[in-house]
């Protein structure tokens, strides 16, 4: 149950929870999503939510992982990794 996006608290910034749908399941017992709070149902490694984030190499994107690449082989985090650079130019990941 992150709550980065509170901690954040800017009406300015679009924050996706991207987890399995049992979590994201879980979290809307307790947190309602907004226009600016979006939750994606997939696993991060299916890579069709790409299609649902409102990117703009300008505006940029920031990848937060936190307590996500213990569940995954080196070689998937790698493709992920890569993926991402592909796909969402100019962002930047932390974990």
């Amino acid at each position: 149950m992150d709550t980065g996006y509170f901690r954040i608290n800017d009406s300015e910034v679009k924050w996706y929870d991207i987890d399995l749908p049992e979590a994201i399941g879980l979290k809307r017992k307790f947190v309602d999503e907004t226009p600016n709070y979006i939750f994606i149902e997939k696993s991060v490694m299916d890579f069709t939510w790409f299609s649902k984030i409102d990117y703009t190499k300008d505006r940029g994107i920031i990848f937060l992982a936190g307590g996500l690449f213990m569940y995954f082989r080196k070689s998937e985090i790698i493709i992920l990794l890569k993926k991402l650079a592909e796909i969402f130019p100019g962002g930047q990941d932390y974990f």
